[in-house]
């Protein structure tokens, strides 16, 4: 078990991911009930962007030590990578639930913490977007409570000054959202840059200013953004 265990993490870090498939298979034939080699399995398949089978083998290692918060963790991320928050039904919407659980065990860094503000955000998107303003509406706050928490540590973190925006925008908050957005442009997130531009473009939580709005998507395109290269 051992040996084929290790190789199986090693062909992980370097990214064969194939290779790292059939040594972790051994280590599960010679260990059925060890949760770890079911764990790297179900983070490779997430590499891979087969999310179900990550969602499987994630799901059975958190099934055999529900102790571990950073298996919840990784289960949260296949989840969220599979679009489970757009199912119409609360219940099976498991990303959030899953960051959250490891967050409370312990597993609190910042990018468990952003995780939950985007499986938040994103939910609270697909409920506008079905009509379920009520319901979306306090996800997106605790959404904005997440990416907060996330900035007081890392006081630059642009793709959560983004996001940040992008919730404060779905509540109708534009002048907070320009404020946030305005923030990640100015750490040089080249999305960040592009929504600011179509902000001032649009008048947005801002007077209209095509001049500003032509400096950002200069600034994004000169990033390499595709989109904001069809704006120049």
């Amino acid at each position: 078990f051992e040996a084929y265990h290790k190789i199986g993490m090693c062909y992980f870090n370097l990214g064969d991911y194939p290779a790292a498939l059939r040594s972790l298979g051994k280590a599960i034939e010679a260990d059925p009930k060890n949760p770890y080699p079911l764990y790297y399995m179900g983070r490779t398949y997430l590499e891979m962007g087969e999310w179900a089978k990550a969602v499987d083998n994630l799901s059975k290692s958190v099934e055999m030590d529900g102790s571990n918060a950073e298996y919840f963790f990784w289960l949260g991320s296949a989840y969220f990578a599979q679009g489970d928050f757009r199912s119409d039904k609360e219940e099976f919407w498991h990303s959030g639930q899953n960051f959250r659980r490891a967050i409370e065990m312990g597993y609190s860094n910042p990018t468990s913490v952003f995780m939950l503000g985007n499986s938040l955000l994103h939910r609270g998107l697909y409920l506008i977007a079905n009509r379920r303003e009520p319901e979306a509406v306090e996800h997106l706050k605790s959404a904005v409570t997440q990416y907060q928490a996330v900035i007081k540590i890392q006081p630059d973190a642009s793709n959560a000054f983004l996001n940040l925006g992008l919730a404060f925008y779905a509540m109708k908050k534009l002048d907070d959202a320009l404020t946030a957005i305005r923030k990640a442009s100015e750490l040089g997130l080249d999305k960040a840059q592009y929504n600011l531009a179509k902000m001032y473009r649009d008048g947005n939580g801002t007077i209209r200013d095509q001049n500003a709005a032509a400096s950002w998507f200069l600034r994004a395109a000169e990033q390499g953004y595709a989109p904001a290269q069809n704006h120049i």
